[in-house]
């Protein structure tokens, strides 16, 4: 292992190869761990959409019984605007509307995608070459998705999660409280 010592002469070039390793690694690191919680939330979303969707068929068939019928159609409507609000957090988002002068995000494929190829090698190479300015985008990057991607993922899901346990709660509580009294 290559020693980072100061008082050799090639201790300075070796100080700088580390930070910028550390760095990149950090970046790298970072963004992956970004990715990792959208996927996460898309499979918390997606199983609350398979549990919703195997609710609904026994409320429905419990809908013949008076004494199911209110449980029932709680039960039909929490899991419906369940469902709603996990396929509104599983759909791409990128809200990016209101903002004035806002520049492209080379990194993110909305933007790339509406650029010709041209055009964005034009764009991207300057970037791509300057470690610095590299970095910044990164780092941009980053902040953009968790801002806007992130962040209303993660409060349309404890949504989702809130009307589910809420409304089966109440439909739970409307099937015991007759029984109780």
């Amino acid at each position: 292992m290559a020693s980072l010592e100061k008082n050799t002469d090639q201790a300075p070039v070796r100080y700088v190869e580390a930070e910028s390793l550390a760095r990149a690694n950090i970046l790298s690191t970072t963004t992956d761990k970004l990715y990792g919680y959208l996927a996460l939330l898309d499979q918390k979303a997606s199983g609350l959409i398979i549990l919703n969707s195997f609710i609904i068929p026994f409320a429905i068939n419990a809908l013949d019984d008076p004494q199911f019928q209110l449980a029932s159609t709680i039960s039909i409507v929490t899991s419906v605007v369940s469902i709603f609000l996990a396929i509104w957090c599983i759909i791409p988002k990128r809200s990016l509307s209101g903002i004035k002068n806002r520049k492209r995000n080379l990194l993110h494929y909305n933007d790339i995608g509406r650029m010709d190829e041209e055009e964005f090698m034009q764009e991207f190479l300057p970037i791509y070459n300057d470690t610095s300015q590299l970095a910044q985008t990164v780092i941009k990057d980053i902040h953009e998705v968790s801002k806007r991607v992130l962040i209303p993922k993660f409060r349309l899901l404890k949504l989702c999660y809130l009307s589910f346990f809420i409304g089966n709660f109440i439909a739970i509580t409307s099937f015991l409280v007759p029984i109780w009294t």
